[in-house]
């Protein structure tokens, strides 16, 4: 029983593959299971001409495994935010083919060129994204760690203002 991933059967019965499973099969976009059956050259070839997936499992293990495994592919991968950092905005900076960055100091953590960032203005969250440059004077960095400063450039946001703040987070993909 999944919560998030439904699995239907829109069929079942006994014996070998037949036309019929394999037309159901075929319209409803689904696979054949079948338990304790040896494949016939006649049901593999029918089985290639309706482009539709059989599979046999001589094992009941094997077979509820394969379903698990199937509905686990087939959910939404999901992240948590692990909070990296915390910049302050000193002041807004121009730069010729980049636009405008954020001259800022780092508070706490690191910051990471390519990572993620919420910037606020007061309490008030006004864009989340990707950071996409970090400058260290003019150099190119990957990472800038607390009590430096540096450039941050963010993609789709330009309108800093000092004493805005960034929280810094990279996004870690949930094990289901």
């Amino acid at each position: 029983e999944d919560p998030v991933v439904a699995i239907k059967i829109v069929g079942q019965g006994v014996g070998q593959v037949s036309d019929l499973d394999l037309l159901l099969a075929g319209v409803s976009n689904a696979i054949i299971l079948c338990f304790n059956l040896k494949a016939t050259p006649a049901s593999q070839a029918a089985a290639e001409k309706a482009k539709v997936e059989v599979r046999y499992y001589d094992v009941i293990y094997k077979l509820t495994e394969d379903v698990e495994r199937a509905a686990k592919g087939m959910r939404e991968p999901t992240y948590r935010q692990i909070r990296e950092g915390r910049v302050e905005v000193i002041t807004p900076i121009k730069i010729p083919r980049l636009g405008i960055i954020a001259g800022s100091r780092v508070l706490e953590g690191k910051v990471t060129r390519g990572g993620w960032v919420k910037l606020f203005r007061g309490k008030e969250m006004l864009h989340e994204g990707r950071i996409s440059s970090l400058k260290h004077f003019k150099e190119d960095v990957r990472e800038m760690p607390a009590g430096q400063e540096c450039g941050i450039g963010l993609e789709g946001f330009e309108t800093f203002t000092q004493g805005d703040t960034m929280e810094t987070y990279r996004l870690e993909r949930e094990e289901i």
